[in-house]
């Protein structure tokens, strides 16, 4: 699953582009002045994490359109909201196979699959 984020729409010529890959984590890509010619494409260092807090991305993207340089900063943490976005992930890749989700448990949790059983 890859996300796209162009957020540099207001910033002039050329652009900056961010990109999020499930196992990749953030990623961002210079743009020329069209939109499909990439200068550089990098790995966002100063997000350690995949699933990374959304204030902190955009920290790091702001940084990147006003000052077209990476933070100083590393962040490490995860986001508070990572385990919604892994449940959401497996439910799309589970919905054009036509597999239905596990039921939720009463505290709205999922199992995983073979989780619980004990031999034969």
């Amino acid at each position: 699953m890859t996300l796209a984020w162009d957020v540099s729409r207001t910033s002039g010529q050329g652009g900056i582009r961010l990109g999020w890959e499930e196992c990749q984590g953030w990623y961002y890509a210079l743009t020329g002045l069209n939109s499909h010619d990439v200068l550089l494409y990098t790995v966002i260092r100063a997000l350690r994490t995949p699933i990374a807090d959304p204030e902190r991305v955009a920290d790091v993207a702001e940084e990147l359109v006003r000052f077209r340089r990476l933070p100083d900063v590393e962040y490490r943490e995860e986001w508070d909201g990572a385990q919604e976005v892994r449940a959401a992930a497996d439910d799309f890749r589970r919905g054009p196979t036509g597999a239905r989700s596990p039921p939720a448990t009463k505290d709205g949790i999922a199992p995983r699959e073979g989780a619980g059983r004990v031999g034969s």
